[in-house]
């Protein structure tokens, strides 16, 4: 596991790791570095959210969460439906958001 410099991940680490939940091969890196790509994607998600005051409710932070991260997968091109017909890629987006016509 990479996280960055914080020390408060070695010590939720270890906690982790002493109860059970992580196990006890994990190696974790600090690395200021090596977290960039999560960290770049993560500042997108940022700069969308801090226009409108953070979320009010899960439900809504969801919804607009799943609306950012599909959008973010199809500029990256990193789907498999981006290589399928339009139709495909409709319904794609359709099941994504629950939406049925």
């Amino acid at each position: 596991m990479t996280t960055d410099k914080n020390p408060a991940y070695g010590k939720a680490i270890k906690e982790l790791k002493e109860e059970g939940i992580l196990s006890k091969n994990l190696q974790h890196r600090q690395s200021k570095y090596l977290n960039n790509i999560i960290e770049s994607d993560h500042r997108k998600i940022k700069s969308r959210i801090r226009p409108m005051l953070g979320f009010q409710s899960f439900k809504t932070a969801n919804r607009a969460l799943k609306g950012i991260e599909a959008m973010i997968m199809m500029i990256k091109q990193q789907s498999y439906f981006l290589r399928q017909p339009i139709q495909e890629q409709v319904k794609f987006v359709n099941r994504l958001f629950n939406v049925y016509a």
